[in-house]
């Protein structure tokens, strides 16, 4: 069995030029669906709360390329962000307007903070 048939070895091996025509087709299948999360290295929370997964990458397209990513269980361990809390103080602008500014930097906070449900 060939591990990756191009046309040279379809030619070579399998058919003739005219069978290798019936093959074409006018447009190319759909992507797969993909997770926007799905990056090598990332971890989430199993959809059944109850371990945490990383993403991981597979590695058997053609030659060992990358084909895809897989969420593979690491601990057996779950839960859920409950809440968080971010503390800063109000800017100058703030202070004189009485306005809330949506638009603050990471530079002006002063802690972030977070509390995690765990099961």
């Amino acid at each position: 069995m060939i591990a990756k048939l191009g046309v040279d070895d379809y030619l070579a091996q399998v058919g003739q030029w005219s069978d290798l025509i019936a093959f074409l087709v006018d447009e190319l299948p759909k992507p797969p669906v993909r997770d926007a999360n799905e990056k090598a290295g990332n971890w989430r929370f199993a959809k059944d709360r109850c371990s945490a997964e990383e993403c991981i990458p597979v590695m058997n397209g053609p030659c060992g390329t990358l084909s895809g990513y897989a969420w593979e269980e690491k601990v057996d361990l779950g839960g859920r962000i409950h809440g968080s809390d971010t503390r800063r103080q109000p800017t100058d602008h703030e202070i004189l307007s009485g306005k809330f500014d949506p638009n603050i930097g990471l530079d002006d906070v002063e802690a972030i903070s977070a509390r995690v449900e765990v099961s």
